[in-house]
């Protein structure tokens, strides 16, 4: 597997958790929770947000691994 195919893959992670996470938001807009319930589903949305963005910013590391230019994403370098 190449760079550029790992970089693909850690894409498509994060647009299924992108998905998960609006699908989490929408049932805790919908109300009918009770308080512990809704305090339990922010933090898994919370914790999905952070792996998406994880997620992103590895790809974007995995892209630009060949390019010279390139030095640093401030979190992850090469």
């Amino acid at each position: 597997m190449t760079m550029i195919e790992l970089a693909k893959e850690y894409r498509q992670s994060g647009l299924l958790l992108k998905k998960r996470i609006a699908e989490l938001r929408k049932l805790l807009a919908k109300g009918d929770l009770c308080e512990m319930e809704k305090f339990r589903l922010r933090g898994r949305i919370d914790t999905l947000a952070s792996m998406e963005r994880d997620m992103n910013e590895i790809a974007v590391v995995l892209e630009k691994y060949y390019d010279r230019r390139y030095k640093r994403n401030g979190r992850y370098s090469i």
